[in-house]
């Protein structure tokens, strides 16, 4: 099975979830598919194509978090200082900003895959993550059916957002935000 470079990891959790990677050579956003029945990520992953702009920022992003990684395990840096080296603060947030909530899967646009993600791989002169990717096909009903859950679980969540204080209040509405927006966060 092919392998396929994966040039970005923006997200992860007990594996990668939000990020670029390349399909048949061909940089594009991928996304787990989050499974409601069991609450958890599994090897499902929806991959739209990136443009270029996205892609130069998202990329330059990476650098910048690859440098303050780098430099965290020699332990010349704190934790507290993630994701950018202080020089590099005020261009991680300028890319930031910039990229929005860009980084994500379009519904419209996109293919579903089984995905197999490994470490510290060799494609020719360049070493890092793989993945290898199963295309899948996706029912209508399940793609009605995970829009309309999207729909109700945005709407019903921001209600509690109303009893909150202020301050739990913003919180629980940028929590809200991710959920309704994934790919929205940023580790």
């Amino acid at each position: 099975m092919r392998q396929d470079r994966v040039l970005t990891i923006n997200d992860y959790f007990d594996g990668p979830r939000l990020g670029i990677a390349e399909v048949a050579g061909i940089p594009h956003i991928y996304e787990a598919e989050f499974d409601h029945s069991s609450e958890d990520y599994g090897d499902t992953y929806f991959v739209s194509p990136v443009d270029a702009d996205l892609l130069s920022l998202v990329l330059e992003d990476w650098e910048i978090f690859s440098r303050w990684n780098a430099a965290r395990l020699l332990g010349d840096v704190d934790v507290d200082t993630h994701p950018a080296l202080p020089n590099d603060r005020l261009r991680h947030e300028e890319v930031r900003v910039a990229v929005g909530n860009r980084l994500r899967t379009e519904p419209s646009n996109r293919r579903y895959f089984k995905a197999r993600f490994q470490h510290a791989q060799r494609i020719g002169d360049w070493i890092g993550t793989t993945v290898a990717w199963l295309p899948l096909q996706m029912s209508d009903s399940k793609l009605q059916a995970d829009a309309l859950f999207a729909r109700s679980t945005c709407n019903l969540s921001m209600t509690p957002s109303l009893l909150f204080d202020a301050d739990s209040r913003d919180n629980q509405q940028d929590s809200n935000h991710h959920k309704c927006n994934p790919g929205a966060g940023r580790p």
